[in-house]
């Protein structure tokens, strides 16, 4: 009559790559939507404070927005940079659905980083490069 004792370690690694893995997923979607967010918050605000901005005479707080929006553009597209990092070199396993997709909106939120990038770009240069009240 033989027992059969496992070792803790050796057990936990076979659970681990058997088990699925507990993401709900939804932080990968912070990628792809944020740069849109960004870029539609940036339009809003510059829009809201241009009065404002040609009263004082300073562009001051149409920079600081732009510099948030492009700030936040930049680490959803890093996010989604280390994200692919991680999942690009993942083997394919019984959850292949859900490392797809993951790989997949990390991707979008890299395209769309750099999409949204240029986009909010090319609109700012008119505050970088104008008077307030030319605007």
């Amino acid at each position: 009559m033989a027992i059969e004792v496992r070792k803790p370690e050796l057990q936990a690694s076979t659970d681990s790559q058997t088990e699925a893995p507990n993401r709900s997923g939804y932080g990968m979607w912070i990628g792809p939507l944020l740069p849109a967010v960004a870029w539609a918050l940036q339009m809003q605000l510059n829009y809201w404070l241009l009065r404002g901005a040609c009263a004082r005479g300073s562009n001051l707080a149409l920079r600081s927005v732009l510099l948030v929006a492009i700030v936040s553009v930049f680490v959803a597209g890093l996010g989604c940079w280390f994200a692919w990092l991680r999942l690009k070199d993942v083997w394919p396993t019984e959850h292949r659905e859900l490392q797809a997709r993951s790989r997949f909106l990390a991707v979008l939120g890299l395209l769309m980083a750099a999409m949204f990038l240029l986009v909010i770009v090319a609109q700012g240069v008119a505050t970088l490069v104008f008077d307030p009240c030319q605007l």
